[in-house]
Formats: C-alpha cells, sequence, structure tokens
C-alpha cells in the first residue's frame, strides 16, 4: 500500500496543527451564535417583565412563528432504536 502524504505533512497532522486552527474557527462561532441567542432570550425575557399584555402577546406569538418558520430548515426528527425482537434475551 501507497501512502499519499509526504515527511512534513505526516509532522503537522501529528501536531495537530490544522485542527487547533480549526477548532478555534468553530468555537468562535458557536461563541457568537450563543451570546447571540443568550442576548435575544434576556432582552425578550426584560420586554415580557414589563407586564404590557401587548408586548407579552407578540413576544409568544413571534416565537411560536420563528419556532415554524426556522424548523422548515432543520426538521425535527426522531429516531427509534430498532428492538431486533429475534435476539433472545440473557
Amino acid at each position: 500500500m501507497e501512502q499519499s502524504w509526504t515527511a512534513a505533512e505526516d509532522k503537522r497532522i501529528r501536531s495537530g496543527e490544522p485542527y487547533i486552527l480549526e477548532g478555534l474557527k468553530v468555537d468562535g462561532q458557536r461563541f457568537i451564535v450563543t451570546v447571540v441567542t443568550v442576548g435575544l432570550g434576556y432582552c425578550v425575557m426584560l420586554l415580557t417583565m414589563t407586564f404590557n399584555v401587548g408586548v407579552f402577546f407578540m413576544c409568544i406569538i413571534g416565537i411560536g412563528a420563528g419556532s415554524v418558520v426556522f424548523r422548515k430548515f432543520k426538521p425535527m426528527t426522531l429516531v427509534l432504536d430498532e428492538v431486533d425482537e429475534t435476539k433472545e434475551c440473557c
């Protein structure tokens, strides 16, 4: 079997250099998404705490509408483990 990489690439792979940079990029994106999500959640909480009934219902309707719209892009699937009934227990 023939190896398709050079010694320099092998050293870089063993050191984890490309994976470290890729990991930082993913962590940075996750950080930004988390900050925005939590920040918006706290803003909605503060709006509902004004005890203005109209604002409260608009928050509820907006959260429901956003859930319906954005679930189309990432459908929720229920994954069940298939049970093999032909196997005997114990």
